[in-house]
This record gives structure tokens, sequence and C-alpha cells, in this order.
């Protein structure tokens, strides 16, 4: 894993901060060669149509226009898949998940975290004990 440092998004009025982001190994090399292609400090090249451009990236990748819910793809979305994606990876810390999201508030970091509920296997057993039923819940072993 390579570290990289980079810029955050700047509102007006405010001064430029930066962090460090994780990079995959496989990862340097073909960065490195989009970055000598293009000229000046970013990786990728400036897009003239966003909106073109990203219904390009999204046929190239195979990835459909819109989601299981039917609910439209944009670039967007990626960076609360990434959210939630990681935040299962670093065990739900919140705290860890804010600093490599570069948000300053929690509260932001909540909002892009779509944590999906465990999958729990549980044993029933159910007996009869007076006039009730009586239902026992274990955790089932893992397979």
């Amino acid at each position: 894993m390579v570290f990289m440092e980079s810029s955050t998004k700047l509102k007006p009025g405010s001064k430029p901060t930066s962090r460090i982001l994780a990079i995959p190994d496989e990862l340097v090399e073909p960065l490195r060669e989009q970055m000598r292609s293009i000229e000046g400090p970013h990786v990728f090249r400036r897009y003239v149509s966003l909106r073109r451009d990203f219904e390009v990236i999204l046929r190239r990748a195979g990835i459909p226009k819109k989601d299981e819910l039917g609910r439209k793809v944009t670039s967007h979305s990626f960076r609360h898949t990434y959210a939630t994606l990681m935040a299962e990876q670093i065990g739900n810390n919140q705290l860890l998940l804010m600093k490599l999201l570069g948000h300053k508030q929690i509260s932001t970091t909540t909002r892009y975290c779509h944590p999906t509920a465990p999958l729990v296997r549980l044993n029933l057993k159910s007996r009869v004990s007076g006039s009730c039923k009586v239902v026992e819940v274990q955790a089932a072993e893992s397979a």
C-alpha cells in the first residue's frame, strides 16, 4: 500500500488542506503513467461534458445507469459506496471513517455510510411451560 497526498475541495475563503490517501500497490504505476500523459498537476484530464463522459465511463466499466432500486447512478454514488464498503472493512469505526473520507463532522460521515445488517443465523427452540410457549433463541455456529 502506498500513501499519496491529496488536496481537498475548497470552499470560497477557506485555506487549502491536504490528506493522505491509501493507494493499492497495483494502481501506483498505472496512475504514474496517467500523470505523465496529462499536462499540469492533475492525474486526469478535465472533462468537457461531465454527463456524457460519465456515461462513457459507466458503459466501459459495464455499470448500469440505474441501481437495483431504479435510482440513477451518479459519480457521487461511488462516494457513498466507498464509505459503506470501507466502514464494513474497518469494523464500522465512524471516527476512522471520518478521517478517511476527509470530513470535519461525524454527522457528514454518517450520511455517507449505509451499513448492511450482518447475516445472523438463529436456532429457534420452543417448549411449552405451563400455558405459555417459551422460545429460546441462540446464535447458530458459523458455517
